[in-house]
């Protein structure tokens, strides 16, 4: 079996100007650029490393505010939520005290994330109070970094100016052509929003706003890898994720259906970001994750309701039996140290133990997302229901980047020992 050592070898031997195949150059290139950022990590740790530093909070929490709860302006076909359901905009002072106390109890970087529903429903001066209340708690030592996830209708100049200001990442749903988007992405008279997803992406680019996707993969798969990602180009989006649609159906389909889009981008004259591809590589290469489904924990993920209802991340909001508590009654520390809270973390680690001991791709899922654990049998000791489907994608990728890698190292190899026999004396 290769290990993450073998690999980044094969890596740091290989000359980049002389690979000829296009999916080697694309797979070094991309390991090259994620081994000289866990350098940079390093170094920088090194560097700000002192007595002070082990005072600070040991993790940082990654905040999924919900603005106006599940309520959306579509009426997505495949919807897992109640967008019908009315709520009320978060009140100034419940997103006030989710801010302040989230920086007080994280580390350097902190992330919030705007999710829903539909977010921007809440206007634009929702997010404006949410940039201030940031910056009024916020400590010297501590790099906030903002995203937005939204179905693209409400875009439009002065959303981009704002976003474009103060460097919101902006992920837009998107599932595909408009024959493909219109088919389940529609809003509440039945009608398609692709037109309306298009010219607000559009909007918000001409502001300078880099624009990420999330596509929803359908069951049949209503387009193929290459469509999907030559539409995303054209789009000028070079940031997406490739999701399955939340069905037991989806499991048997995803990982052809990565592997296709592997293909695709092994072979692109660009960079493009496809976590799910990007993801397992970082894993094989021995480096950590990014995505929270393959971290091992997603404890440091806290949802929060418009009401102050928080739960562990904003999939579970709508289970009264998974929310821990409030923050208008309660602390977020005394919260994250509840009984139930705890009760919740226990039962995802023993799934792992019950489900994962033995498993040769623990180290790339490290048991996978806890809300499709719930999926199965409504219990986080459960097993993702897409653990056989994520298998399958490690197993397909893992196959591919090990093949183009060790035939261009191997390729190389025998090149300069030819060169090297051929410039020796003759005795």
């Amino acid at each position: 079996m290769v290990t993450p050592v073998q690999r980044r070898q094969w890596v740091f031997s290989m000359d980049e100007d002389r690979i000829s195949n296009p999916a080697a150059r694309t797979v070094v290139k991309a390991a090259k650029a994620v081994m000289e950022k866990n350098l940079d990590k390093m170094a920088m740790f090194l560097k700000c490393r002192h007595p002070e530093a082990e005072r600070r909070p040991a993790f940082s929490i990654v905040a999924l505010i919900k603005p106006v709860g599940d309520r959306c302006n579509l009426r997505c076909r495949y919807c897992f939520n109640k967008p019908w359901m009315r709520s009320n905009v978060m009140p100034d002072e419940i997103l006030e005290s989710i801010i302040a106390q989230v920086l007080d109890l994280s580390g350097g970087t902190v992330h919030f994330i705007f999710h829903g529903g539909e977010p921007l429903l809440s206007g634009i001066q929702f997010f404006k109070k949410a940039v201030m209340f940031q910056n009024r708690y916020r400590r010297p030592d501590q790099f906030v970094r903002n995203a937005v996830t939204t179905n693209g209708t409400l875009l439009g100049e002065e959303w981009g100016d704002f976003f474009t200001e103060h460097q919101f990442a902006v992920a837009v749903s998107v599932d595909g052509p408009p024959a493909v988007h219109d088919a389940n992405r529609v809003d509440a008279s039945g009608r398609g929003t692709m037109e309306r997803v298009m010219r607000g992406v559009r909007s918000v680019q001409a502001c300078g706003v880099k624009v990420g996707s999330i596509s929803v993969i359908t069951c049949p798969p209503a387009v193929s890898p290459r469509e999907l990602f030559e539409f995303m180009i054209s789009l000028g989006i070079r940031r997406w994720r490739a999701n399955p649609c939340r069905s037991i159906e989806s499991v048997g389909y995803y990982g052809e259906y990565i592997e296709g889009l592997f293909d695709v981008w092994s072979h692109a004259k660009e960079d493009i970001h496809i976590p799910i591809i990007l993801e397992t590589l970082y894993s094989q290469f021995g480096y950590f994750p990014n995505t929270c489904w393959m971290k091992g924990t997603c404890q440091n993920f806290i949802g929060f309701e418009p009401d102050g209802v928080v739960s562990p991340c904003c999939e579970m909001s709508l289970a009264p039996s998974f929310h821990f508590g409030n923050i208008c009654t309660h602390s977020l520390k005394d919260i994250l140290e509840s009984p139930g809270a705890q009760r919740f973390w226990a039962g995802r680690s023993q799934g792992d133990q019950n489900h994962c001991s033995g498993c040769e791709w623990t180290h790339l899922c490290a048991g996978g997302c806890t809300y499709q654990r719930l999926q199965y049998g409504g219990n986080p000791k459960d097993r993702d229901y897409m653990c056989e489907s994520y298998k399958d994608v490690f197993r397909r990728l893992t196959a591919r980047m090990d093949s183009v890698l060790s035939e261009e190292y191997e390729s190389q190899v025998s090149s300069r020992l030819l060169v090297k026999t051929r410039a020796e004396p003759t005795p």
